[in-house]
């Protein structure tokens, strides 16, 4: 198989680059869109290392010198595999950048302009639109073309690994909620920040939706089997997973008791969680 030419061009108007980044193992890669044909929003400027910088910022120049002019930076939101280049990128390019309200919120001074749900991107050909879809963090948008179903989605999905809801700083209720808001717009194709795009894409959701509800459910049956803390859960819930993936495991599974807690399921009490029918 002869090795892609970057940046792959995926269509008339999108193209991929995807570069190292510090993500979360098994991906080591982020991928960056450039949506549009002669007038560019790159999506997710990730590099934060000055080689793989160097080398995105000379794709787009290797474009311009084609008559394709970049004209923003867009991030999906803010998490530093997403944004490690955007800094740099605009300066070096004189770009604005764009995101979500919360994203603007977590990233000081960097975005020019906010983007709220149902915005157009600047870019040319068939339009792109901004979707506000919370849950791994608060300002995740993803970014649908309408004409044909094409959605470029962030994390909401992964091509390789999984996707981590850190309950810290993200929800799990949210993150069904637009992992359901996907579903409904029937998207034809879904283009990761990590790993290949998935098809059919909204097979791919349902399969996602359907793991989380069993991963809920599973947390559930282990409070009333017991177990008090998410550490304990673990190796029951995710037999699947490599030990030394055990402490996100964790985090997931801390997300979904949050979850259960805000929907009346579950109680803590500072310390340990218990099924909400159970004397603490």
């Amino acid at each position: 198989m002869t090795e892609p030419t970057y940046p792959e061009r995926l269509d008339d108007a999108l193209r991929r680059v995807p570069l190292p980044t510090p993500t979360l193992w098994p991906a080591t890669r982020t991928n960056t869109y450039l949506l549009g044909d002669r007038q560019l929003c790159v999506v997710d400027p990730a590099p934060s290392d000055a080689e793989h910088q160097r080398t995105l910022r000379d794709h787009l120049r290797a474009l311009a010198r084609d008559g394709v002019e970049t004209v923003a930076l867009v991030l999906t939101h803010h998490h530093a595999d997403h944004v490690g280049a955007t800094a740099w990128l605009a300066t070096e390019l004189r770009l604005p950048v764009l995101a979500h309200p919360e994203t603007a919120a977590r990233l000081p001074g960097l975005v020019d302009r906010l983007l709220q749900d149902g915005d157009a991107l600047p870019c040319d050909g068939p339009a792109w639109t901004a979707r506000h879809t919370p849950g791994h963090a608060a300002g995740h948008h993803v970014l649908v073309r309408a004409a044909d179903g094409a959605v470029v989605a962030g994390d909401m999905v992964a091509g390789i690994g999984t996707i981590l809801v850190d309950p810290d700083e993200g929800s799990m209720r949210l993150y069904l909620q637009s992992l359901e808001l996907l579903h409904s717009l029937a998207p034809s194709v879904l283009y990761p920040a990590h790993g290949f795009e998935l098809r059919p894409a909204v097979a791919a959701l349902e399969r996602y939706l359907e793991h989380r509800h069993a991963r809920a459910a599973a947390v559930l049956q282990r409070v009333a089997a017991g177990d008090r803390i998410p550490e304990e859960m673990v190796p029951h819930i995710y037999q699947d997973t490599p030990a030394h993936m055990y402490a996100a495991a964790a985090l997931s599974v801390l997300a979904m008791l949050r979850m259960h807690q805000e929907e009346g399921r579950v109680s803590h009490d500072g310390a340990h969680w218990f099924l909400r029918a159970d004397p603490a």
